[in-house]
């Protein structure tokens, strides 16, 4: 009988030692939507610190781990608070991670049915944290994307930085705040140095056909930048100073509350540029001084089924072009124009949804207001006293009204057949003596877009949309996108389109005469129409604690009757738009980035991209350009300081400009020349006071760029202060920023 006992004994600890000896299943979820988050980082190690292992889970959220004793587990992604706790072998085995206030929980909304996870966007889109802005101090969208791949940025001192996508720019790129159009664009840009990131908690970046969505100026794609929202805070305040020994003095602040399922929100600031220039000698500055303002409200409701938000900002800058002394006045006056640019915003949104298991239904309201004003002062130098121009030529006030109502219905999410439909119109009034009076357009659409999933690894999504202007035919555009994974960690992207877009109301009314420009709108333009496709691969390839991952994209896009700004060989001041012949103009190129993972100290990714234009009159004469994009982050966990370097190497740019002749058709075809150049910006961070403070300090524009030679000074090489420079710096300065965050739960 003893013999039994001591052998069922003996069995009882085998059973016991080989059930705690097995590999137990960790699964990781997200605490707001209950969905699996992929990839994370989990590590394991005993109390008693004999036993430690490191591991990462699957695209599930799952994991293997052996825990057969009491241990301490951290549980860490990217976007998420890292998650300490304490577990035994017979603990439940799911964990839920709450995403964080200072990063980004990898959910993207734009062009999306519902706010999906990156990874399962049938839409390839680039992601730019809160994390990453403010590692790379960036003050304005123009310094945050400047060292972006794929993203080539421009530089006129008066109307200010522009980009290009794909390379396309101007009216073919669309960029939002929370899904509203940024009007105002000069010469087809918007001025991306007048878009502040204070209250901006993410960018998000589509490359490609977004017509069918977004409709007109989407043809190269959409850049969305979604503002911070207060969703776990009671209050929570944010105060930022900023130096920059160029003249830059910014400063802002952020104030939000939230009682019960209310919030409330205020934000402004103030940002300062004293004006700069190489020739010290000229009263007259190649950089302009400005001074900005912005301010903005909110109120948000978050009920179990209605989200509900209201919300205004304005925006105000003065921008000061002063001229040198006159001969006409014996060198003692001189003429200096104001240029004062006004944007006013309201809008509203919300999302209604009877339950998780529901479809649900979206709206956006948002009516915005943008004016341009130019005065023209005769300074006198000897008392200092200023009056203003008698020329009427010397002033004008132009103005941009728009309206945007938008609607669509998304049905139950994570079914086999998903669909969103809805609506959207867009009316844009405009009015000024360049543009002879008032002017109007508007845009009524409807769109529909169908996400089928016939295997658990391929999505299909054709798109349909139906246009009506009151100036133009339009066709139905149509786009169908595919997302297909055939082996675990291979995403493939596949999109092709159609795009419309009708003239502008400047360049079809625009009447800009005076000394310096003869610049005409062209009521004859037809509209665009482009085809584009696009597609991605990116692999992820994982180690214990690290990972690397495999981007490569490649474009092509043909535009239809595309609207240039074609320029008079006899006045050198002279130019019109015009629809260029010959039907197409096309772009295409390919993109490889690639960015390894030692989470979480340290990432580097190194990315190039060449990019194609045909000639504006023969399709098989194309100008190549490259880029190359290089990005450091280190962590020191020790010490708890960040060093990030950015490097972007912009290749030979060459690009044609066109000429009209009497016929008022294109004519001669001159070939523009931009040198190549490299940037690189370093900054140095670290959190003080259990992370409420945080000190930055850097160097931008290390290899103290300022002109660049070019050739040319056409409509695509912006910013020219002389017939063999282009500006693109203003040189190595240094920056300093404190920012201070209080944050109450």
């Amino acid at each position: 009988m003893k013999i039994i006992k001591v052998s069922l004994f003996a069995i009882l600890v085998l059973l016991s030692i080989t059930v705690r000896g097995q590999n137990q299943t960790l699964l990781v979820l997200d605490k707001n939507t209950g969905e699996p988050i992929p990839y994370v980082y989990v590590c394991v190690e005993s109390l008693d610190k004999k036993v430690k292992s490191n591991n990462i889970s699957d695209i599930n959220g799952k994991v293997q781990v052996n825990i057969d004793k009491r241990s301490q587990i951290a549980i860490s992604s990217v976007g998420y608070t890292t998650l300490i706790d304490t577990v035994s072998p017979d603990n439940n085995f799911k964990f839920y991670l709450v995403q964080s206030p200072l990063g980004l929980s990898e959910v993207v909304v734009t062009a999306q049915f519902t706010p999906q996870r990156i990874d399962k966007s049938i839409y390839k889109v680039n992601v730019i944290s809160a994390l990453q802005i403010e590692e790379k101090v960036a003050q304005n969208l123009q310094e945050l994307l400047s060292t972006e791949l794929n993203i080539r940025s421009t530089q006129d001192n008066i109307l200010g930085s522009g980009l290009s996508i794909q390379g396309l720019s101007g009216e073919n790129v669309k960029i939002l705040i929370d899904g509203v159009p940024v009007i105002g664009r000069q010469n087809g840009i918007i001025d991306m140095s007048q878009i502040n990131l204070s209250n901006v908690d993410h960018v998000e970046i589509v490359e490609g056909p977004m017509s069918v969505i977004y409709g007109s100026n989407a043809l190269a794609g959409a850049i969305n930048l979604i503002t911070k929202e207060n969703s776990n805070s009671s209050l929570i305040g944010r105060l930022n100073t900023y130096y920059e020994t160029v003249g830059v003095y910014n400063a802002d602040v952020n104030v939000s509350v939230r009682k019960n399922k209310n919030v409330f929100s205020l934000n402004g600031g103030r940002n300062f540029f004293g004006g700069f220039s190489l020739d010290t000698s000229r009263r007259s500055l190649l950089w302009k001084p400005r001074e900005q303002y912005n301010a903005g409200a909110s109120y948000q409701l978050n009920n179990q089924n209605l989200k509900l938000r209201l919300e205004g900002n304005l925006f105000s800058e003065e921008l000061r072009s002063p001229g040198d002394l006159s001969p006409d006045f014996n060198y003692e006056k001189a003429f200096d124009e104001y240029h004062f640019t006004r944007r006013y915003e309201v809008k509203s949104d919300g999302k209604w949804q009877r339950s998780k298991e529901n479809g649900s239904f979206n709206y956006l309201v948002a009516y915005s207001s943008y004016q341009k004003i130019k005065r023209t002062y005769i300074k006198d130098l000897v008392d200092l006293t200023k009056l203003l121009s008698a020329d009427p030529d010397a002033h004008d006030t132009a103005a941009i009204d728009a309206v945007l109502l938008r609607g669509y219905y998304s049905s139950k999410p994570r079914q086999k057949i998903n669909y969103q439909a809805g609506y959207d119109i867009n009316m844009e009034m405009g009015t000024g003596k360049r543009m002879n009076g008032d002017k109007s357009i508007y845009d009524y659409a409807a769109f529909l877009s169908m996400r089928y999933d016939p295997l658990s690894n391929l999505s299909i999504q054709p798109g349909l949309r139906a246009i009506y202007n009151t100036r133009y035919n339009a066709p139905l555009v149509w786009s169908l996108n595919m997302k297909w994974d055939p082996v675990n960690r291979l995403q493939l992207r596949a999109s092709a389109g159609q795009g419309f877009r009708s003239p502008s109301l400047k360049e079809l009314y625009l009447d800009f005469r005076d000394s310096n420009h003869n610049v005409l709108g062209n009521d004859d333009l037809k509209s665009e129409k482009s085809f584009n496709f696009n597609s991605s691969a990116t692999y992820l390839l994982e180690f214990v604690k690290s990972a690397i991952t495999f981007d490569a994209k490649t474009y092509y896009n043909r535009i239809k009757n595309k609207i240039d700004l074609l320029f008079d060989p006899i006045d050198p001041t002279g130019a019109r738009y015009m629809n260029i012949p010959g039907n197409n103009f096309v772009t295409k190129g390919a993109s490889v980035d690639i960015q390894y993972r030692l989470h979480p100290r340290f990432t580097l990714n190194m990315g190039v991209n060449l990019n194609g234009k045909s000639k504006l009159d023969d399709l098989s004469e194309f100008t190549w350009s490259d880029s190359f994009v290089s990005n450091f982050n280190y962590k020191n966990l020790k010490y708890k300081f960040n060093l990030s370097l950015y490097y972007k190497y912009t290749g030979i740019y060459k690009d044609y400009r066109g000429e009209f002749d009497l016929n008022n058709q294109l004519g001669s075809i001159k070939e523009e020349y931009m040198k190549d150049y490299s940037m690189m910006d370093l900054t140095l961070s670290r959190p003080f006071f259990k992370n409420s403070v945080n000190i930055a300090t850097g160097v931008k524009n290390l290899f103290d760029v300022t002109s660049v030679y070019s050739l040319g000074g056409g409509s695509s090489i912006h910013g020219s202060d002389s017939s063999t420079g282009s500006s693109v710096g203003w040189g190595r300065t240094f920056f300093f920023k404190v920012s201070y965050l209080f944050n109450k739960y």
